[in-house]
Parts: C-alpha cells; structure tokens; sequence
C-alpha cells in the first residue's frame, strides 16, 4: 500500500471486515490479507498485543489465543503510515470513458488502452478507481475475478482479447452487453449473473489459486452484504476466574509446572508451592502473593486455571455466563474488577401474567474474537494466525454496563407460535430455535427499542446476549466500548423506571404498521421467523447476535394474554 493509509477501528476490523473482506478506499476497493500476508507482526510478535480471556480461548479453534490490532502509535508511526497490507480488488476495471473492460497492469502507462499516456502510477491508481463492480464468490469462501473472457466465448473458442467491449449503464442488468473486440461474440450481464459458474477455488487473501472446489460459484456484487460475514466469537469475564491469583498461574511460568503437578488431581503441599514459584523468572511480588494464599483457596484456582485447557462448546459456555450473572445477583458470588453488579439496585416489575427482575450490572469486559468468516451463507471459513505452535486470533475488549433480565416464573408454553417452534426446534436442534429463545430473543428486540427511547444510547449502541440453560433463560442487555473507563451509566440508571420501558415494549405488541402482512407469517421450514419486520421487531446487525432470525412477535404476544 501507499502511504496513505485507510484507518479503521479495531472494532470495525472485529466486526464488518477482517481477512478475505473487501474495503471500500479513496483509492478503490482493496482485500484484506491474511495475518500471515498483512505484515502487523514485522516487527513484534502478537504475544506482545495479547487479550488473556481463557473462557474465550476455550471457544476458539486449538485452544487459540487473542491479540488486539496493533495501531500506529503502538510502533511510533504517524497516522498516514500503512502497518496492514491489502491488495487491489477485484483486478479488472471498466472505463467509462470508453465503455472498456480490461485487466488492470501497474507497469502500463494506461489505465485503459485507449486512455491517453501518463505517469505510470498516476495511470494505476485511475485503473483502481475504475474496478470492476463485480466478483466471482462461492458459499465455501473462495473468491476471485470473474472470467471474463471466458464467459463471453461459451463455446470455448481460441479467441483471447485483452478488452472486453461493455456497452448500456445505468440501468438493470439485462441491459448491459458484454462483446468481444476480436470475433464479435457477445452475452447480455444479466445471463451471466443468474447463472451457475465454476469456482476457481481461490483464496485471495491467502494468495492461493487453483485448489479444487465442487461448489458452484456465482457473481456477486463487490459490497453485496452476504459476500463477507465475520464470525466472531465473546465471552464475558467473570468474577470465578477473574482475580490476581488466576493472572499469576497463567504466565508461562508457573501455568507448565503446574500441568504437570495436578496431572494426577493431587492435592499440592507447602513444599510442592514452594517449588512452583522458584523458577528464576517468577518475580518476587508473584511469590509473596501465591504463598500468602491459603493453600485450599491456592489449589482451587490452580485447578481452574489447569482446567481452562478444557475445549468448551458456546452453548456450555452460555450456560455458564447464565448461571454466574443469576449467582450474582443473589449475591453468592463476588465482584472482581471487571465485573459487577448492584445488589441493592434490584428491582421486580409485573407485566401481565409475567414477573421480570431486573439487576443493574454496573461493571462488564467483554472480548470478543473474529475466527473468520462465511460467504454466501456457505460454512465457515477459519482464518487463524500460525504462530510457532500457536494460533492466534484478532480480538478486541471492551467495557460497559448492562441490565440482566430473568424471570420469577417462565412464560405459558401454551399457543399455536410455541407449538410451531417447538417442532422446528425437533426438526432443527438448532438451539435458536427453541421456543423459549426465541421468546427471549423477540422481547430482547423490543426492549432495545424501548431502551434507546430513554437511555440516551442509539438501538444500534445496546446490544443483546441470550441465555438458554435448559428450561431456564436470560437475557443481558448491555452497552459497551473501547477502553477501561467502559460507558456513563445510562442504562443501569433507568432500572427504577423500568416498568415505562416494558410498557414501551409490550403495550403495541399487538400492532404493527405493517400488519396484516406482518402478523400472518407463519414459522415454516422455509421461513427463519415468524411475525417480525424492521417496523415492529428487526434491529441493526450491531445489536442483534443472530443476524436478525429467530423473531416472532406473535409467540411472545400469546404468553403475555394468558
């Protein structure tokens, strides 16, 4: 890249792009490379910009680990300085000067073959400008130029120009031609859009080529929204593994040592610690702090930490987080420094047949872990940083405030909309799908409506978490940032008036400005939600966990008129 560089946010590098996207730039579209092709770590290893969260690296593929993303002030660098490799993508453009398309060269002193002559990088950067709209895309990630060429001779004869003729703009794709210069063959975009095509089994980001694939791949637009979908990965700290004797066992040190001494569940003597902390790097204020521990309070972390080796599926891990934010707020478990919650703030407010308690949560971390990404609603892809033995991922913490929501009694499973999801769920197994999630999750989309009414935050600032432990759930309704400060307090400040937000939410359940269209969707085995729209239940993708699915109004209206 050049020196001038496109900023981005770790959060939006977490969250909209990340290896294998396409960037939008003053200079054109550009991919973003791998972590193994970007150059971040040049200079420094990622063990330097790492995220410890063991309840997170337990989710991630081979244990991984977490680092932040590097910024410019972190290698002393001005703002202007690129630290992340890209390329320019797609590499075909299209002049609309001369209605051209044609294969973009950096050594040429044109951008299109009929533009006059300039400086070769002048002619370059024009030919970026102009990039081609469109890609080739497969639902198993791969991705790559659209063949051209190839498709405008069908019938595979030798002509091989180095333009293509594109003639009509401006309007629908059926109105666009693709002609060859040289034999005159031509095929109309639309055609060649709603088609089939072979995939080339690339992976750009990777600088791989050629590795056979038998998904059919399709053109796409280039900042089409299914064409890069991040997977990401969060897990809250919490107050059981959360402390400084926890910090202590994990350093490299002592964490090895300690593997091997608990490899039977033995209980440790004083003379077993002793020699855990006598390495030569263990610093003098780690030993005073692990041996003034009491020795039952010492073995038990040390199995927790030892313990955290344990691989971890995110419905587990979600139980957990569950079953942790409902001990706290009883008042069975500590704070630690990164989490918090106000006891005393608690409140109980009815509505209907049904009771919520509300816990303000004054103190969250949350990290969260891009591990890759999916196209075309195809599998996922992983893009994890080899690193030595060890894989990493780029990640990124925050802190916040939240409300946790559960209820005093569970809602009636009575109705036709619990029926129905209740055999999509046998259908599925999918965990989403289940009755009482989707319950929660509608109310949580509700919630966030009402919320951004009162808190001061936008919808698209207060984000969801659910909860499903069995026949239990939860919600936690949160607003996070960058930084230790974490946010001002505005949403645990609306818990004694949080009966105006549920009437906010739950009052017009019944109605919506699209109804009757609305409200007679029915769940199916084509249909990922029941009655939900963006006018009554859909929230921007920054807030909503599940992408939108898994909504039905009417499911929650019936347990609320019973």
């Amino acid at each position: 890249m050049s020196e001038r560089a496109q900023p981005i946010r770790p959060t939006q590098f977490m969250t909209t792009y990340g290896p294998g996207a396409i960037l939008e730039t003053l200079r054109g579209p550009r991919l973003i490379y791998s972590i193994e092709h970007s150059g971040l770590f040049d200079r420094d290893p990622p063990q330097d910009f790492e995220i410890t969260e063991p309840a997170l690296s337990q989710l991630l593929p081979g244990h991984g680990r977490i680092f932040r993303l590097p910024s410019n002030a972190d290698y002393e660098l001005e703002d202007s300085k690129s630290i992340y490799e890209t390329m320019a993508f797609p590499r075909w453009s299209l002049c609309p000067e001369h209605g051209l398309l044609y294969r973009r060269d950096i050594d040429q002193e044109k951008a299109c073959p009929k533009c006059p002559r300039r400086e070769k990088w002048k002619a370059w950067e024009q030919a970026c400008l102009q990039a081609v709209n469109f890609v080739l895309a497969c639902p198993d990630g791969h991705l790559d130029d659209v063949p051209w060429v190839r498709l405008v001779h069908p019938n595979s004869s030798g002509c091989r120009p180095t333009t293509i003729y594109w003639s009509g703009s401006g309007g629908p794709l059926r109105g666009v031609t693709l002609r060859c210069p040289d034999c005159g063959s031509s095929v109309r975009l639309s055609d060649l859009y709603h088609r089939e095509h072979h995939c080339t089994g690339c992976y750009p980001e990777e600088k791989l080529r050629g590795t056979e694939c038998s998904q059919k791949a399709r053109i796409s637009q280039r900042g089409a929204s299914d064409l890069f979908l991040p997977e990401v990965r969060t897990s809250l700290t919490l107050p059981q593994t959360d402390s400084e004797l926890h910090e202590a066992f994990r350093s490299s040190d002592i964490l090895p040592i300690l593997e091997m001494m608990l490899g039977g569940n033995e209980q440790l003597s004083e003379e077993d610690w002793v020699r855990v902390v006598s390495g030569r790097r263990v610093s003098p204020e780690v030993q005073n702090l692990i041996l003034r521990t009491p020795i039952k309070q010492r073995q038990l972390v040390a199995e927790q930490v030892v313990g955290e080796e344990e691989k971890m599926t995110l419905e587990e891990a979600r139980a957990m987080e569950l079953r942790a934010l409902m001990a706290a707020s009883r008042s069975t478990l500590p704070s630690s420094p990164n989490f918090e919650l106000d006891t005393d703030g608690i409140r109980s407010f009815p509505f209907g047949s049904l009771e919520f308690r509300v816990t303000p949560v004054t103190r969250l971390r949350l990290v969260a872990a891009q591990i890759g990404y999916t196209r075309l609603s195809g599998k996922p892809v992983e893009k994890g940083y080899h690193r030595g033995h060890d894989l990493w991922f780029p990640g990124v913490e925050q802190f916040g405030e939240g409300l946790f929501l559960e209820l005093l009694h569970p809602p009636s499973e009575e109705g036709a909309s619990w029926r129905a999801w209740t055999t999509k769920h046998s259908e599925s197994g999918e965990p989403a799908h289940h009755p009482l999630m989707v319950w929660w999750h509608t109310l949580s989309h509700r919630l966030i409506r009402a919320l951004s009414i009162d808190s001061g935050y936008s919808a698209a600032s207060v984000r969801e978490r659910l909860y499903l432990d069995g026949n239990v759930g939860g919600l936690l309704l949160y607003a996070v940032q960058p930084g230790g400060d974490g946010t001002l307090g505005g949403l645990i400040a609306l818990v004694p008036r949080f009966a105006r937000v549920l009437r906010t939410a739950l009052e017009q359940l019944d109605s919506c400005s699209n109804d009757p269209l609305c409200s007679d969707q029915k769940i199916s085995s084509q249909r990922s939600n029941g009655a939900a729209c963006y006018a009554c239940a859909l929230l921007s993708e920054t807030s909503c966990e599940m992408r939108n699915i898994s909504l039905d109004r009417c499911l929650l209206l019936e347990t609320l008129k019973k």
